[in-house]
């Protein structure tokens, strides 16, 4: 309870801006970066979820021949947009993160398949799986877990003592970590 007002008494369930998670572990976050760069080959079809460790992971792939890349990230799709095949996923674009969600981009990814999906997670717990704090992009988490023949996902270990709001999805669709 607070003066004029409420205020959740759970903080560990709000989400951080996208300034606070991009600062948050970069060093971190490049190492994690620079060894994913490591499963991705010439003439793949990749997705790049949207978060601020793939970010890392997409300054570091514009040297791969023939990679085609799928995100619903603007951030991302910049870094990525020298490729000669780079699809943006369309939608409603989610201020503050500049990611899309949404019937559009839903829609658009349910006729996609990919060598790999590198996911972005805002917590992960052993019995509750990968969780998000928003419901915004649930569906989009869900649909690219479903277009990857391998999925890697690419998180801190902040993201194992973190807690979230909705369940994607169990471990067990993840091939990597």
């Amino acid at each position: 309870k607070t003066r004029g007002g409420a205020m959740f008494a759970n903080h560990t369930s709000l989400e951080p801006s996208f300034v606070k998670k991009k600062e948050s572990n970069a060093d971190e976050k490049a190492r994690i970066a620079k060894a994913a760069r490591e499963h991705i080959s010439p003439g793949e079809k990749i997705i790049l979820d949207s978060g601020t460790t793939v970010l890392e992971l997409a300054k570091l792939v514009n040297d791969i021949p023939d990679l085609t890349v799928v995100t619903n990230d603007l951030h991302i799709a910049s870094e990525v947009s020298i490729f000669p095949t780079l699809l943006m996923v369309g939608g409603v674009v989610r201020k503050g993160f500049n990611s899309t969600y949404g019937y559009f981009a839903e829609k658009m990814l349910g006729s996609i398949s990919v060598n790999k999906t590198f996911l972005s997670i805002d917590a992960v717990d052993m019995e509750q799986g990968l969780l998000s704090y928003i419901t915004d992009d649930t569906n989009i988490k869900k649909q690219y877990i479903k277009s990857g023949k391998e999925v890697i996902l690419l998180c801190d270990h902040t993201k194992f003592q973190a807690s979230a709001f909705i369940n994607i999805s169990q471990l067990d669709c993840i091939h990597r970590i």
